[in-house]
């Protein structure tokens, strides 16, 4: 149990705070628009959830729905 407004308190949480800031500090970095940090937020949503766990060796997408999600470049891809 963690209480509000203290997410020090769960280590999980922590944890995968602290690869959305990562993953948003990357993409701010290469883009060079750091005032709107927002944008970027579906994006590396979309990053995290289609990345495999080590611990379960499936994406979240995957537990989720029972498929993969579709990639951009596969779309692209598939034009040719």
């Amino acid at each position: 149990m963690s209480s509000a407004h203290h997410p020090q308190t769960d280590g999980q949480t922590e944890a995968a705070n602290r690869v959305v800031e990562q993953v948003l500090r990357c993409t701010l970095h290469a883009s060079q628009d750091v005032t709107h940090w927002e944008r970027y937020l579906p994006m590396v949503e979309f990053i995290m959830n289609s990345s495999a766990s080590p611990s379960t060796g499936h994406t979240p997408f995957y537990l989720n729905y029972g498929f993969e999600p579709v990639m951009p470049m596969s779309l692209l891809r598939d034009v040719d």
